[in-house]
């Protein structure tokens, strides 16, 4: 047996070793030059058993991208059947999510189809950083699970999903590629099921245990692919796998793959929730029978997501219903400024004040008394102006009074304004409540006691 080993992809397949390997020079065209109508071919990816060109396209007029078969017309027989089947099966897929493929053919010994050119970056470009959030990195993964389930639908299964073969367009939609490996099911299970013993096909980092047997039951075998997606997921929101394979060769690989058990995700991102964590982990199972089926994973990820929404709606809703209460209340407030306008209120009690005061320039002391003074208080918040006429007095205050113009904290004096006939006084209540007012417009009678 011979392997074939791509290091960049790490893509492993293990075929009989042909003989015709030996007398070819050329791997792949040379960089620049035609093949067919398509022109000016550039490298852009390569894979375990093909690479991939942008190419220009002659007749149409467009850009494509041109996937060459590796070593062309001396790949082994199995190699070139595999090629066929994986250009027949992205051909009649033709769903949302899959690239459309316009072309296939053999052009001076290289076979070759051409597809849609996709402008983005794989998922690769978006591990261990933070390029976008881990809520658009969950849309990624749930986008995937239900390509996924479409593909499986279609008797298919993908048996090579890992980042560099998932494309994130520049519209934000998920491309999956590379069907090179892919497991057409019939109803024969020797051909359709089984998978010919000996092949190990896949990339080691991203292979089920079952598969780094090459061994593929029927009861499980779309299982395999959710196994993949489980490994891609953890290591698209963390930017680790779920084993300590760094550098590691395939053989040693596949041991751990088999024995070990994974890391939790919050090991490497401890903000990881715990319900996400248990879902990528169910993925993982060695077991492929106890691994959480596809429906029930996009349920569960669909459902973790929305309430996560939700909880963010209710952030937003309840910031919202704060700033529409914090207005209710100022109108509530100003509708009761509004109601409780100052309004005097009579009382029975008859209170006899005493005055004490200074006139400058007069006299030391004078005593004045008022006798018989109405009492009562104002209700409500506002501003009163207040007319005296000569020679009476206002009186504001308990029942001693120092200065018939001083007033407590409750009741501020703004200003007074002479007039021909007398004074305003106008004095503002601050706050809403009662506030106590003894007060009548009397002539003031003084008696002088001490002249300077």
């Amino acid at each position: 047996m011979k392997k074939i080993n791509d290091s960049d992809e790490n893509t492993v397949v293990e075929i009989s070793p042909p003989s015709a390997f030996a007398k070819v020079k050329e791997i792949y065209p040379k960089v620049g030059c035609d093949l067919g109508k398509y022109s000016d071919l550039q490298p852009i990816g390569e894979g375990g058993l093909a690479k991939v060109y942008k190419a220009y396209d002659k007749e149409l007029n467009r850009f494509v991208a041109l996937k060459v078969l590796k070593r062309g017309a001396f790949a082994p027989n199995a190699i070139k059947g595999r090629f066929k089947k994986e250009i027949q099966a992205q051909a009649n897929l033709s769903v949302s999510g899959t690239v459309s493929i316009f072309d296939a053919g053999e052009c001076k010994g290289w076979f070759f189809y051409a597809m849609e050119l996709i402008e983005g970056n794989t998922l690769k470009y978006y591990i261990g950083n933070d390029i976008i959030s881990t809520q658009e990195k969950i849309q990624i993964i749930l986008k995937l699970a239900k390509l996924l389930q479409i593909i499986h639908n279609k008797k298919l299964i993908h048996r090579d999903i890992k980042p560099s073969n998932v494309m994130l367009d520049n519209q934000g939609d998920i491309k999956l590629l590379d069907f090179g490996l892919v497991k057409i099911l019939s109803n024969d299970l020797d051909e359709g099921l089984q998978t010919k013993v000996g092949e190990v096909a896949g990339s080691p980092a991203y292979m089920s245990p079952e598969m780094t047997y090459g061994l593929m039951q029927s009861g499980d075998a779309y299982s395999a692919d959710i196994y993949s997606l489980g490994v891609l997921s953890y290591e698209l929101l963390t930017g680790n796998f779920p084993y300590d394979i760094a550098e590691l060769s395939s053989t040693k690989i596949f041991k751990i793959i088999r024995d070990a058990e994974p890391d939790s995700l919050r090991k490497h991102k401890a903000n990881i929730p715990k319900k996400l964590d248990s879902i990528i982990l169910r993925t993982l199972n060695k077991n492929s029978n106890d691994r959480i089926p596809l429906k029930i994973f996009i349920k569960e990820i669909e459902s973790f997501d929305s309430k996560k929404n939700n909880k963010l709606l209710l952030f937003f809703l309840s910031i919202f219903i704060l700033i529409v209460g914090f207005f209710i209340l100022q109108i509530v407030q100003l509708n009761n400024k509004t109601e409780e306008l100052p309004k005097f209120v009579k009382t029975e009690k008859e209170h006899f004040i005493y005055l004490n005061s200074a006139p400058k320039g007069l006299c030391k002391i004078w005593k004045a008394t008022v006798q018989a003074v109405q009492s009562g208080f104002y209700q409500g918040k506002g501003v009163l102006i207040f007319e005296i006429p000569k020679n009476s007095i206002l009186l504001i205050h308990e029942d001693k009074v120092e200065d018939p113009y001083v007033v407590n904290s409750k009741i501020q004096k703004i200003g007074v304004i002479s007039t021909t006939d007398g004074i305003k006084m106008i004095l503002e209540l601050r706050e809403n409540g009662k506030h106590p007012m003894f007060f009548k417009w009397l002539p003031v009678q003084y008696k002088v006691d001490t002249l300077f």
